[in-house]
């Protein structure tokens, strides 16, 4: 990503928005684990339980890592979008 074009505002939001989206997903998947593994509770073996277990910590990553870059997009879009709108004030 070392080809960061200046965004305007609306690109800058739409991007957030699909960062939320995908953030969205994932918990939506954490949230289908943890219901699976409520489910299967007394039926699972300690294989099972471990393989569960790492199931949902992959996801809780993802989805982790995700929010941090959202984070981290909305820093660095915050800063662009000002640029651009305090550079584009003369009409």
């Amino acid at each position: 990503s070392s080809s960061k074009r200046p965004v305007t505002e609306d690109q800058y939001l739409d991007q957030l928005l699909q960062g939320m989206e995908q953030v969205s997903q994932g918990l939506k998947r954490v949230e289908k684990l943890v219901a699976d593994r409520f489910q299967t509770l007394e039926t699972t073996t300690a294989t099972q339980i471990k393989q569960l277990n790492g199931a949902m910590d992959n996801e809780f990553m993802l989805v982790r890592d995700m929010i941090h870059n959202l984070g981290a997009d909305l820093k660095l879009g915050q800063q662009e979008v000002i640029t651009i709108s305090s550079s584009s004030d003369d009409e």
